[in-house]
């Protein structure tokens, strides 16, 4: 099914060449193309059920946080996951099978996004302000781990002449779902805008990254080099450039 699909989307496009990936990993091309579509689409899904901007700022609220610890929420999730990966990188690349990592990581995003609900429920104030933002903290280091994984398992699964049609596709149809859930969210809440509600949606959204574990584990990798070499200087700013 995948293979048909596949050459069916690149009908006529004959630069389907792995010459900068293994003749093993070529074999499998069609399915990881779509895998990786498919748990991104679900990532992507997560990410806007659990927005900070919007469904993390109002819980806070609900639940009495802190003003200055409401603050912290948008930061810390959108950009507290890019200076990690400096310390991941290396980890990484001393693995030969790496989609595990991200498997990780997803798991642990489900995990802490699920926490976030479930806190949500049950704490107030001070302390529910403070449990919501270690959630956040765990939350971008998987978010970290996962995101420099992917770039690498892109290079060891995907040709680069089908890498930007892969994430062009990705975003077509996760800019759908997310439209849609976008939609849903802003007819529902003018009706229904209850801790419930939310607390629902944050449950949804953790599920997405669940379904986008099992998603990923399905890839075809094949062991690649590893580099036993601690981070350079040079590979520091290009983990940072990313």
């Amino acid at each position: 099914m995948f293979e048909r699909l596949y050459h069916y989307l690149h009908k006529g496009d004959k630069q389907g060449v792995c010459n900068d990936i293994t003749e093993d990993a070529c074999q499998y091309v069609p399915r990881n193309f779509f895998l990786q579509i498919f748990s991104n689409v679900f990532t992507q899904l997560g990410d806007t059920l659990s927005n900070p901007k919007t469904v993390l700022t109002w819980l806070m609220s609900y639940v009495s946080a802190p003003v200055y610890l409401i603050s912290l929420i948008v930061p810390l999730r959108e950009s507290g996951s890019m200076v990690p990966q400096v310390f991941f990188a290396q980890f990484i690349r001393q693995r030969p099978i790496r989609k595990w990592l991200w498997v990780i990581g997803a798991l642990l995003q489900f995990l802490t996004i699920g926490a976030i609900g479930i806190i949500a429920l049950n704490f107030n104030g001070f302390t529910a302000g403070w449990l919501i933002v270690a959630a956040v903290v765990l939350f971008s280091l998987a978010r970290s781990m996962s995101s420099l994984t992917s770039k690498d398992i892109i290079g060891k699964t995907i040709p680069k002449t089908r890498r930007g049609r892969m994430k062009g596709y990705s975003v077509s149809v996760s800019g759908v779902l997310v439209l849609t859930a976008g939609l849903f969210m802003l007819y529902q809440s003018e009706e229904d805008a209850t801790i419930n509600f939310y607390t629902n949606i944050i449950f949804f959204a953790s599920a997405t990254w669940l379904v986008a574990a099992f998603i990923y584990s399905r890839i075809k990798e094949f062991p690649g080099p590893v580099n036993d070499k601690s981070l350079t200087t040079t590979a520091f700013f290009q983990v940072l450039n990313c």
